[in-house]
């Protein structure tokens, strides 16, 4: 979350920049736990979402420049770090799309409204209950045959 004032913090980056240690261990103490618990939503293992917050302070120290306070929080662009250290240690790729392809594949987005999805799907229950019917009716059928063949047998003294 984004402290309200982002003074203090814009202070400890400006120190940062000049090499002043003690403003580097402020801001990791204020944000190393965010970014741990973030980087461990992606990846799902305690090891990778440390590697990745290490990663993320890392590059803080050494390009403390490339934070831009008018983009977002200190914390989201360390955040945004450690994501793109999960991404890359899962071999995952955002390849780029074009909208249009999208709109190409009827199955993508859903159109119809909620009264149409309903009675689709209760059209597929009486289906599926009609199916169950057949089915009985087949078991009943085959059960008196079986009877009947039983019957047959004991009058012919099978």
């Amino acid at each position: 979350m984004a402290p309200r004032d982002m003074q203090p913090e814009l202070t400890l980056l400006s120190r940062l920049r000049q090499g002043d240690e003690e403003a580097f261990a402020q801001l990791y103490r204020r944000h190393k736990d965010a970014v741990y618990r973030f980087a461990l939503l992606w990846s799902g293992s305690a090891a990778t979402a440390s590697d990745a917050t290490q990663e993320a302070f890392l590059h803080l120290m050494a390009k403390p420049g490339q934070y831009d306070p008018v983009r977002g929080s200190l914390a989201a662009w360390l955040c945004g770090i450690a994501r793109n250290f999960v991404r890359r240690e899962a071999g995952l790729k955002e390849d780029p799309k074009d909208p249009a392809d999208f709109a190409e594949d009827p199955g993508f987005v859903d159109t119809a409204c909620p009264e149409t999805r309903l009675l689709a799907s209760e059209a597929a229950d009486a289906d599926a209950a009609a199916g169950a019917a057949d089915i009985l009716d087949h078991h009943r059928l085959a059960q008196r045959l079986a009877l009947a063949g039983d019957d047959v047998a004991a009058r012919d003294g099978r």
